[in-house]
């Protein structure tokens, strides 16, 4: 009697459970899906960490541009760093920012870099080269019109008008010393 107690003990669980899947085929399927979704989140936390990914939401009549980073933190940085010096009364500063523009101007696509151009553009002023100045104000106001904007760590970042007018009070300058 008490063998028979046992044998159907076995069979109502097995009755019981069979209608269910065995329990590691969901349970494995939970878990690589959840691995998964930590592989797909991790990389987009270390691509947006590197700056190597960048996510845009597009709204209707809006225009993306990508913008080509020549003129970094690293080269901001440089550049801050000498304009301190020349503040500071260094004038080696001058030769110093000469090759920081020299460096960055053999990397493609620094012509689309507002932050190069206005790197340019204060050398520009330091050597008194109107010309040249000129010029880089030109390309900082083309690359504003296509939403390509300095950025605010520079030192002495001023409107365009205000390069304009220091431009201008250069040439004035000049002329009259020449009078």
């Amino acid at each position: 009697m008490e063998e028979s107690k046992t044998a159907q003990r076995i069979d109502t669980d097995k009755s019981v459970h069979s209608n269910r899947k065995p329990r590691g085929v969901w349970f494995y399927t939970a878990l690589i899906s959840l691995g998964c979704l930590v592989l797909i989140v991790s990389l987009g936390v270390a691509g947006a960490l590197t700056n190597r990914l960048a996510v845009v939401v597009k709204s209707p009549n809006t225009r993306v541009t990508t913008i080509v980073n020549v003129c970094n933190e690293s080269v901001i940085n440089s550049y801050n760093s000498a304009m301190d010096s020349y503040y500071q009364g260094y004038p080696e500063a001058v030769d110093t920012l000469s090759t920081i523009v020299t460096d960055f101007s053999k990397q493609a696509g620094y012509e689309g870099d507002p932050n190069c151009a206005y790197i340019k553009f204060r050398l520009a002023l330091l050597k008194s080269d109107s010309s040249s100045a000129q010029t880089q104000i030109d390309t900082i106001s083309t690359l504003s019109s296509q939403n390509k904007y300095l950025d605010a760590r520079l030192y002495g970042v001023t409107s365009i008008d205000a390069m304009r007018a220091t431009v201008a009070s250069m040439v004035t300058g000049a002329k009259e010393s020449d009078d």
